[in-house]
Formats: structure tokens, C-alpha cells, sequence
């Protein structure tokens, strides 16, 4: 069977949709080598159950542009204390709550205030809560010189990948041109949409953490069964 590798943007606490795609994938290839951009979903969550429940990550500003792997969270702030208390209000009556908000905490007391590092962690936990075995790799420990074909193709050849999925926006864009990776015996294409199953699509924009305290070690397996 060929091996599949995708490229995608480290995020805080993501959608349900973006496991979704991990979970398409062998390779993720998590790409914290680009650069940070404020406001944006690598460090403000999706919703967890309305719009408005939505948690900030504070970063400290440097007045020039970093990458996301050199961007430091602000630890002169009690943000983890608040998320942490706004994460137990939310689920107060979530079923799965017990099981999860512990091993929440132990992610957010990390001394470490390396953004990527904890977006990675935070990722890694859910992958590990949806029964996802997909390899997670951040790009920071890569060689990413050259352009991005060039760089799809290295890694892959090195995975022995036959096949690269993206967002379609990173083809309709331009950012990855499908041509050149075609060329080089990779089929490339777009993640398709997640499935029309109501207990899927009710929560695709939603935080995945919303669907885990939900339906618990089952969410995984829904998310297998429903999106195949």
C-alpha cells in the first residue's frame, strides 16, 4: 500500500477536521519552519462548544518576524491558570471531563515556553486520545532549503511516499505546484471534504476536545468508522 505525507500548520487546539486530515496521512509533517502569524489559529483555538468559547495564547513580541519553532509563549502571564480554568467551566458536565482535564494539566504545567514545542505536545495527546498513529515530525528539524516542491519530494523519497495531501488552498494558491511533483512520481491532491455524517459534521469546526469529552476512547473510532 502507498505510504501518504502531508505538510500541515501547527494549530491550538484544533478542529476536528484537522485530525481528520492527519488521520488520511502515514507522514504529517508539522510545519513550524514557517513564519508565525498573530491572530490566527496557532494560538487561538477553534470553538469548543459556541463561537465565543475560544482560548488565546499570549506570545512575546519581538518587534521582527520569527518562525513559529523561535516564537516564545509569554510566561509572565497566568494564561495557563485561566485556560485551565475556563477548559473545567466549559466541561463541567462534559462525560469524559474526569479522563481528560488531568492529563490537560500536566501539558500546561511544562515549564517550557517554546510555542512549537507545545502546540506539538498538545497535538501529539490528541492524536494519542483518537487512536491516530500517523507520524508527526516538525519541519524545525528538517532541511527545508529549496523550494517547496523540492522539499515534498526530498521527504517523501525519504518515507518512501507515493502520494501528498495539502488543504486545497495550498494548490489553488500556488504554494505547491501539483506538476512538478507529478514529475517526480507523487501524486498530489487535496484532502477531501469530511464526510456528510451528522455526527461528524456537527463538530468538524468545533474543537476536537469537545468530540473526545463527548464521546471519550470512542471518539476515535467514530472518527474511523464515519470518515472512511
Amino acid at each position: 500500500m502507498q505510504k501518504t505525507l502531508s505538510t500541515i500548520r501547527p494549530a491550538f487546539w484544533p478542529d476536528l477536521n484537522y485530525f481528520w486530515q492527519i488521520a488520511r496521512c502515514d507522514y504529517v509533517l508539522l510545519t513550524d519552519h514557517l513564519l508565525y502569524v498573530k491572530q490566527t489559529d496557532i494560538t487561538v483555538s477553534a470553538p469548543f462548544q459556541e463561537e465565543r468559547q475560544r482560548l488565546r495564547i499570549p506570545v512575546r513580541h519581538t518587534g521582527r518576524s520569527e518562525t513559529i519553532a523561535a516564537k516564545k509563549m509569554d510566561n509572565f502571564h497566568a494564561w495557563r491558570q485561566d485556560h485551565l480554568k475556563a477548559l473545567q467551566t466549559i466541561f463541567a458536565s462534559a462525560p469524559f471531563a474526569y479522563l481528560y482535564l488531568p492529563q490537560i494539566k500536566a501539558l500546561y504545567e511544562t515549564e517550557d515556553n517554546s510555542l512549537s514545542a507545545f502546540l506539538q505536545a498538545l497535538i501529539q495527546k490528541q492524536m494519542e486520545w483518537l487512536h491516530i498513529a500517523s507520524v508527526l515530525i516538525p519541519t524545525s528539524r528538517l532541511e527545508t532549503t529549496g523550494t517547496a516542491e523540492a522539499f515534498i519530494i526530498r521527504q517523501c523519497g525519504q518515507r518512501d511516499c507515493a502520494k501528498y495531501l495539502a488543504e486545497p488552498a495550498v494548490f489553488d494558491r500556488g504554494w505547491v505546484d501539483k506538476k512538478k511533483l507529478k514529475q517526480a512520481g507523487i501524486l498530489a491532491e487535496p484532502f477531501r471534504p469530511m464526510p456528510d455524517v451528522h455526527i461528524l459534521s456537527a463538530n468538524s469546526a468545533l474543537a476536537a476536545l469537545s468530540f473526545l469529552m463527548q464521546f471519550g476512547p470512542e471518539a476515535g473510532y467514530l472518527l474511523r468508522q464515519f470518515g472512511e
